[in-house]
């Protein structure tokens, strides 16, 4: 991320740290939706500092550690929830400046990819920076308006769970540097701060008249229960009247798999009626029911919200099976795949039909669904007769110790990297 300097008091630019890409769960937004099922966000910051005396000792007293900054900078984006991502950057920009003396300035980008908006786009961010009170070099370089913008009073607006300020009381750390009497020259304000909001039940989904769009011919690896409700191939069709909280599990084993996933992402976020809400970690799995010389699997979990029918959630994730090269028509059964999308839940439905059964019939014995899933949502319960909490699952799984965590970044970085882990979990 470029960005213009910020000047010492001898009229040099000081060094620049860059962090970026560093995402936090949060419910901040103005919309009721936003607020009560929260999304991700994500914030890139840019520290303007003297490095000079770190880079000659190679000593890391000398200069900030990063690692401490991104926690720092994840917990400011995180709840309490705000109304506006302006108040959460600003949040972020007081948190840094107030914890770390050696910071003069910062710029803070923070992005809100699943913005409520009604045309298609890829992202909605806000930049600002900060500098550090009593920088009087560093401001005389900033530009300044010759006439003062008037402030336009504004109708108050009383929105539930909104807090009486934007910046936290800031806690210091038991190993970082606080040596500062006056807190790194930083004005800390004292913040009631509401509690953050606790999440509300999520309700069974409520069901309108349905479509006659009938999808793709499809049963799901597994998916003959003994006797079908003949009520379940409606609600399978029908239309929630609010958005549903919907589980997918990927997994691809042929070709450039790790490509594959990332833009399967991408597809699932451009398809309209579903918003992702979070990615779990890229875990390698072992097949299961599979020939021994079956290539590993690669898979993840989707956690979205949608506003589509069960049925017409499968018709859109078989098309993007059908774009990323997959043949139904010619696969063994549990055997190699290009790409593989399967609904695991869909709210708390309970329902079969020939083509399509929720939950997934085997979700609860597959740990390479369960770990990655319990990674993002570590309260989540699995529905149906044979559900339950899903770490829990995970944990009794059969094919736990096929399973080795592959990447935490797996979105970002160009290829996975190998994380070896004490607990192994099942796959493919």
């Amino acid at each position: 991320m470029a960005v213009s300097d910020v000047f010492d008091p001898d009229g040099y630019p000081y060094d620049q740290i860059h962090v970026t890409g560093m995402s936090a769960f949060g419910h901040h937004g103005v919309n009721e939706h936003e607020r009560e099922f929260g999304q991700m966000f994500s914030a890139d910051v840019v520290l303007h500092m003297d490095v000079r005396s770190a880079a000659t000792t190679d000593d890391i007293v000398e200069t900030v550690n990063y690692a401490d900054v991104a926690v720092d900078v994840v917990d400011a984006m995180g709840d309490p929830a705000l109304n506006l991502i302006e108040s959460v950057a600003d949040r972020i920009a007081h948190a840094v400046l107030t914890l770390y003396e050696e910071v003069e300035a910062i710029d803070v980008t923070l992005h809100k990819p699943h913005a409520q908006l009604s045309v298609p786009f890829s992202d909605v961010s806000v930049h600002i920076r900060r500098i550090r009170e009593g920088n009087a070099a560093a401001e005389a370089v900033t530009p300044q308006p010759t006439t003062p913008r008037p402030r336009v009073p504004k109708p108050v607006r009383q929105t539930q769970g909104t807090e009486d300020a934007v910046r936290p009381t800031v806690k210091p750390r038991a190993n970082r540097r606080t040596d500062s009497a006056t807190d790194g020259g930083v004005t800390v304000r004292t913040v009631n701060r509401a509690p953050a909001a606790q999440p509300k039940p999520k309700p069974a989904p409520h069901i309108r008249p349905g479509i006659d769009d009938k999808p793709v011919a499809r049963i799901d690896a597994g998916s003959e229960p003994a006797q079908r409700d003949p009520g379940d191939v409606v609600m399978l069709d029908q239309v929630p009247g609010d958005p549903v909280e919907v589980v997918l599990a990927l997994g691809s084993n042929m070709g450039d798999s790790h490509g594959t996933l990332r833009r399967a992402i991408s597809d699932i976020a451009a398809t309209p009626g579903i918003n992702i809400m979070a990615v779990s970690p890229l875990v390698c799995t072992k097949p299961v029911g599979s020939p021994e010389d079956t290539a590993d699997f690669l898979n993840a979990v989707v956690v979205a919200w949608t506003t589509l029918s069960p049925n017409e959630l499968l018709t859109a994730i078989a098309a993007m099976e059908t774009g990323h090269g997959r043949l139904r028509d010619m696969e063994t059964r549990w055997g190699s795949r290009t790409l593989d999308v399967d609904i695991i839940t869909y709210g708390p439905l309970v329902a079969s039909s020939d083509t399509l059964t929720i939950p997934h019939l085997r979700a609860g014995q597959r740990a390479f669904v369960l770990f990655p899933w319990a990674q993002v949502r570590p309260d989540a319960i699995l529905p149906g007769p044979d559900g339950g909490p899903v770490s829990e699952l995970a944990e009794s799984a059969p094919d736990r110790n096929g399973i080795q965590w592959l990447a935490l970044d797996w979105l970002s970085s160009k290829a996975p990297t190998h994380i070896p882990v004490a607990a192994r979990g099942g796959g493919a």
